[in-house]
């Protein structure tokens, strides 16, 4: 069913000659392409089953064929489509692409997928094209090898440097890969300073294909599974990262654990990003290569301006703190504290609510729940003091809390939660 998948995926993205102006696609090469259909072949388009009129540029028209299409094959290539043959090819009328089908009377390049058990398919963001305008396919086909050759795995191992400009990327050589396919037979290859590699006649199946990174490297891909047929061609990539880290803490000014937000970690030409682990306000920043950096998040102030905030807790980057990483190190135990004046932490709330939910949130407002002794967010600015003014009115509804005792992070505070709406009005106690 992969070929299907792989039909239906690129079937709206592609173009026919000069009636179609709606869509784009990308093709694959033809070993890759003959790799992964099921049938391959050259033959006479005899007619289809649903016909279109369609008009050239200078007022001209012409008539396309589509639905199911029948061809006398002249050369086969790949599988046993016999001496004529039908194939499934929609019409597209309606989309964006535009009407599509083929030429009663013309030859054709046809790259045919499996649609059915009975039924093949081709179509748009196919190879399938008349001979005239497939002449590398056409060269390709002709000078296949004798079957049983088999086939080819080619593939990429690339670094992700975390550069500012040039893409970001760079080929990893010297990096072993190790194929192994049916019989459990393997086949270990290097990358070359391209980061490329590949493996010459293999016999089709299935493989797993497994890079194996140097020290102080990963990838989240660990192995890729590909199928072969006997002479296609089927490439593969993998991105490995360093495995620099940076681990951390960060509060805001209350010493309440900040667990909602992105990081960066970067200097002049490299740029990492990190994120919170939901808890305790720890975060972590991986993949980081060797260097020194500066860490900060971004900040808003009233008018919805970027401010960047950096470690250990300045709006000024000459007092941030540097942090050196070498080769694969892991930089832990980093307290990164907020100031006040920052909208930052959610502050969890419990108590006994109202029976209606608006379910707002956003910054300085107090998302409502209606069951009882629910946690209700508070986005807001990182100061006491502007938490015991009134917020600001969000679409129909205002809110505002009152009576906020006096304690220190981690103490219990105790106060009336007051809100108003509509057709409702209430004031509730609440724990903080």
């Amino acid at each position: 069913m992969k070929n299907l998948f792989i039909y239906l995926a690129t079937l709206f993205l592609v173009t026919i000659p000069s009636a179609v102006y709606g869509c784009s696609c990308a093709y694959s090469a033809p070993a890759m392409a003959f790799n992964d259909s099921k049938v391959v072949f050259i033959g006479k388009m005899t007619g289809g089953t649903e016909k279109n009129t369609l008009q050239e540029r200078d007022g001209s028209s012409y008539e396309i064929e589509s639905g199911e299409v029948t061809f006398e094959v002249g050369e086969s290539f790949k599988g046993k489509p016999g001496k004529t043959v039908t194939i499934q090819i929609a019409s597209m009328k309606g989309t964006s692409c535009g009407t599509y089908g083929l030429r009663r009377g013309e030859t054709y390049v046809v790259y045919a997928y499996a649609y059915k058990p009975d039924m093949l398919s081709s179509g748009v963001c196919t190879r399938t094209g008349t001979v005239s305008q497939a002449k590398e396919d056409v060269a390709f086909l002709r000078s296949l090898p004798p079957g049983g050759s088999g086939g080819t795995i080619t593939g990429r191992v690339s670094l992700d440097t975390k550069a500012i400009t040039g893409g970001g990327a760079r080929p990893l050589g010297g990096v072993s890969v190790r194929i192994t396919g049916p019989m459990q037979k393997t086949v270990t290859v290097l990358t070359d300073k391209e980061g490329k590699f590949e493996a010459s006649g293999l016999p089709e199946g299935k493989y797993k294909v497994a890079p194996k990174f140097p020290p102080n490297y990963y990838s989240d891909q660990g192995i890729d599974e590909v199928t072969l047929s006997d002479l296609g061609t089927v490439s593969t990539r993998f991105e490995a990262y360093y495995k620099g880290r940076v681990l951390g803490q960060v509060f805001d000014a209350d010493g309440v654990p900040f667990n909602d937000g992105f990081f960066n970690l970067g200097n002049s030409t490299h740029s990492t990003y990190g994120h919170s682990m939901g808890k305790d306000g720890r975060f972590e920043v991986e993949g980081v290569p060797p260097g020194e950096y500066k860490l900060y998040i971004d900040t808003y102030d009233n008018n919805d301006k970027v401010r960047e905030y950096y470690y250990p807790g300045t709006y000024d980057p000459a007092k941030a703190g540097i942090i050196k990483i070498a080769l694969g190190e892991t930089k832990s135990g980093l307290r990164f504290y907020l100031s006040e004046g920052i909208p930052c932490a959610d502050h969890k709330r419990s108590g006994t609510l109202g029976r209606r939910d608006p379910r707002r949130e956003g910054r300085g407002v107090i998302a409502l729940s209606a069951k009882p002794e629910a946690r209700r967010i508070y986005r807001g600015d990182c100061s006491a003091k502007r938490r015991n003014r009134q917020e600001r009115p969000i679409y129909d509804r205002s809110y505002r809390r009152s009576g906020l005792l006096a304690g220190g992070p981690g103490q219990k505070r105790r106060g009336i939660f007051s809100f108003t709406w509509a057709e409702d009005h209430g004031e509730h106690e609440y724990t903080e």
